[in-house]
């Protein structure tokens, strides 16, 4: 049996805005699931804010990732994953800009 873990990366946040760039970035991931976990990861560019059907809402623009693999292999994933795209998100992360010009 598989199962479907998803992670929500907001485009822009109050303190930076990411690079576009991060989805090419994000092929090391798929390959990585892809190749040690036999499992599939689809990411999806979401423009607009979003309901999902689990109730949750993203009220911003933001890539909505989605890896499914066999329901054992789940948290070996999560763990092998989770720094990998955290280094992503800092790396394509640039500060927001505020002009305190009037």
């Amino acid at each position: 049996m598989t199962q479907t873990a998803i992670r929500i990366i907001p485009k822009q946040t109050p303190e930076s805005v990411l690079d576009s760039s991060i989805v090419d970035a994000l092929q090391d991931v798929r390959s990585v699931v892809r190749e040690y976990f036999d499992g599939i990861v689809e990411i999806f560019d979401v423009p607009s804010p979003a309901f999902y059907p689990d109730g949750g809402f993203m009220p911003v623009p933001h890539w909505r990732i989605e890896f499914t693999v066999i329901e054992d292999r789940m948290d070996a994933m999560i763990e092998r994953i989770r720094p990998v795209i955290e280094e992503i998100i800092a790396r394509y992360s640039r500060p927001v800009v505020v002009s305190t010009e009037p």
